[in-house]
């Protein structure tokens, strides 16, 4: 095969000239046999005449084509109905492991395993994302009544989540009577007093028992041992080692706190867990822990179950058998008992590099004597987008073929007993995270970035591209993307910031239909009333950015004419730019935004000239009033200078009441601070004890 490559190869290159000269209709452009084999709609051509140069380039046209089917399969995948009728599931572990023994045999394998990116691609990097791996909170669950003794109050701050009603995890949370604030693998629980005062309530180390013993020692995975961070030669990341814990978010919901984790558990690393009764108001009971092979991809919370997903890697290996089949446990106090996913429930969606396993199971955390369920794809994933049905998931590989980042989506259907897959599809370029999907009567809609511009795909129910508005931007990136019905909004920037409206009523026919370029741009764009959006992100001027925070306010009532009618600026800042740190205060339509801002000042002492900065930590309350943003008050603490390593960065913020909470999960000093909502007054300040 590689030779007959190579002889393609070396005979196109006599038919570039030909083909550089000659007119072709755009049927057989560049960007129609793309969208071709991405399985676009193509437009009927009015042209009925071709020049007469096309006929002595045919013949080579058509050997090159015949090559071209042969891997029309990356953007158009077919999958193949198992036995049992259920489209790509097997029945058997023998198939499951032929194809992956097959692709290690493959040059597509052998040159992989030489890259860096083989790591990152197929799991060996935890997803830094804002969607990475936690539990999610169930919003609109029923609130507790406040203990003796607390400063309870029914209004309090929710997760700022991507889909309504579909929850998320977060490293805090809050029911209105504790604060829940996960540093390191320790989830603190703080509860809230009066006066803004919180104090330790308990102290969970959820991996104690659980996880592998923390050690220098190789952590074996398969037949090959991981030594340090060299496996292959290319470098992997610390999470591989035998230290290799932590806790990833959690969520609370009808006296339940569920605890997201990761670590080394009998030598290999793992996903899972922990669920808590934290009903009776002081020390949490421990109830279930549920674990799967694989590193932590993401989760969400659909009404009382709770959707986790991770990817076990399939490491290189003399001989491919059982072992490499991935597993569940669960269990409780007294331990957890293993066994391996059953051939019945792995599915093959054609995957291009079948190096590993995305797992996806659901886990009632309401009946804790039901057993969980649980799927396996061959393949692997990175970012997920979930609604009340259907969980997909969307990975990504760079195929060295085409020269061209290649993603793959995938759905599962979740509302049945286990998660079921359904359909899967390719198509060109990456995702910038969770907010690039998105589902709309029927219709998936997916924002993706490729080397040389941006486009944005629709896909029918079955993952086949029936739609695509492509070169938006060409030379620039994506930063933001928000759907909202029929409408996307999609933010690039190289040296300024264009907001493209997208018209996505006709799946089939999406458009832009509006643009407005700016100074800097936006990470995040919240919907505020009908026409309004609200961006987050970096100032700038025509150069660039500028070192300052930014809050847009765009006017979006004309799709064909958006306008930026507002903006608060502050210097030397940088606002918090993840979306679950931007915070909703429905009781008088506030936002919350935590920000970092510096100081400097040129001090002389002697014959010393020193530039001193402070630090200072804020959190921003803002409205929309009147087509203005309106700063209502800033809570802030100011580290004294650059000289004191101890310093201040809120990571998220909360509210109960008339309380607003500043959290700090990551400095070394960690702390809640507290402050009045109305006058800004700093109230009380609570220092961690420890650090694990």
């Amino acid at each position: 095969m590689k030779q007959q490559y190579d002889n393609i190869s070396t005979d196109s290159r006599d038919i570039r000239a030909a083909l550089a000269e000659t007119d072709f209709p755009p049927s057989l452009s560049s960007e129609a046999i793309e969208d071709l084999v991405a399985g676009v709609p193509q437009k009927k051509s009015k042209k009925k005449t071709v020049k007469k140069a096309i006929v002595g380039v045919l013949a080579a046209c058509v050997a090159l084509c015949g090559l071209f089917a042969l891997d029309a399969a990356v953007y158009a995948p077919v999958i193949k109905p198992a036995p049992d009728g259920k489209p790509g599931y097997t029945q058997d572990y023998s198939k499951i492991l032929a194809i992956i023994r097959d692709y290690r045999k493959s040059e597509r394998f052998k040159n992989k395993i030489k890259s860096y990116s083989f790591a990152f691609m197929y799991g060996a990097y935890d997803e830094n994302s804002a969607d990475a791996a936690m539990p999610g909170d169930m919003n609109g669950s029923s609130q507790e009544s406040a203990s003796v003794g607390s400063a309870y109050n029914d209004a309090f701050s929710q997760t700022n989540t991507r889909v309504a009603g579909i929850g998320e995890a977060d490293i805090v949370k809050t029911d209105g009577k504790n604060l829940y604030a996960v540093r390191g693998e320790t989830v603190f629980i703080l509860k809230i007093l009066d006066g803004g005062r919180v104090e330790k309530l308990a102290e969970l180390s959820p991996l104690d028992g659980i996880a592998d013993e923390e050690k220098d020692e190789p952590v074996s995975d398969g037949d090959i041992s991981l030594y340090g961070n060299e496996v292959f030669g290319m470098a992997y990341d610390s999470c591989v080692s035998g230290n290799y814990r932590s806790v990833n978010g959690i969520y609370v919901s009808d006296g339940r706190l569920c605890v997201g984790m990761s670590c080394i558990r009998n030598g290999k690393r793992q996903t899972g867990i922990a669920i808590y009764d934290i009903s009776g108001g002081s020390a949490p009971v421990l109830k279930k822990v549920f674990m799967q092979d694989g590193a932590s991809v993401s989760s969400r919370a659909v009404g009382d179950s709770f959707i986790l997903v991770s990817q076990s890697v399939v490491y290189d290996s003399a001989s491919i058998d059982d072992s490499v089949i991935p597993e569940v446990a669960a269990g409780g106090t007294d331990g957890l008992k293993s066994e391996k996913i059953s051939a019945g429930s792995i599915a093959v969606a054609d995957a291009d590099s079948p190096t590993g396993f995305l797992i996806v199971s659901k886990i009632d955390t309401k009946n804790l004597t039901s057993e969980p369920s649980t799927t396996a794809l061959l393949g692997g994933g990175t970012d997920i987008y979930c609604t009340d049905s259907t969980l997909y998931v969307c990975s990504g590989r760079w195929d060295d073929k085409y020269k061209k980042h290649i993603s793959r989506l995938m759905s599962f259907d979740i509302t049945g007993e286990a998660p079921e897959f359904k359909a899967s599809g390719e198509f060109a370029g990456s995702i910038l995270n969770t907010f690039s999907i998105d589902e709309y009567n029927g219709y998936v809609r997916v924002a993706a970035q490729l080397d040389e511009h941006s486009c944005v795909y629709v896909f029918d129910g079955s993952l086949k591209v029936v739609g695509k508005v492509d070169k938006i931007a060409p030379g620039e990136s994506i930063r933001a993307v928000r759907f909202s019905g029929g409408t996307g909004y999609v933010v690039t920037f190289y040296q300024t910031d264009p907001l493209f409206v997208l018209d996505l009523t006709e799946p089939t026919a999406p458009v832009i239909v509006g643009e407005l370029k700016i100074p800097g741009f936006s990470s995040y764009l919240h919907p505020v009333g009908e026409n309004l959006l609200l961006g987050v992100g970096t100032g700038g001027t025509e150069e660039g950015t500028d070192g300052s925070a930014k809050l847009s306010l765009f006017d979006v009532s004309d799709p064909k004419t958006p306008k930026e009618i507002d903006t608060l600026i502050l210097k030397n800042a940088d606002f918090n730019t993840e979306y679950k740190a931007f915070v909703t205060d429905a009781s008088d339509n506030t936002f919350l935004v935590p920000y970092d801002s510096w100081q400097y000042k040129t001090v002389n002492e002697g014959y010393v000239h020193e530039t001193v900065s402070s630090q200072t930590a804020g959190i921003l309350r803002v409205a929309v009033e009147s087509g203005k943003i309106v700063k209502k008050n800033a809570y802030e603490v100011t580290t004294a200078s650059n000289r004191d390593i101890d310093y201040y960065q809120f990571s998220r913020a909360a509210f109960v009441g008339d309380t607003v909470y500043g959290i700090d999960c990551w400095s070394t000093n960690g702390r809640v601070v507290s402050f009045d909502k109305t006058t800004g007054e700093k109230l009380s300040e609570f220092v961690y004890d420890s650090y694990r």
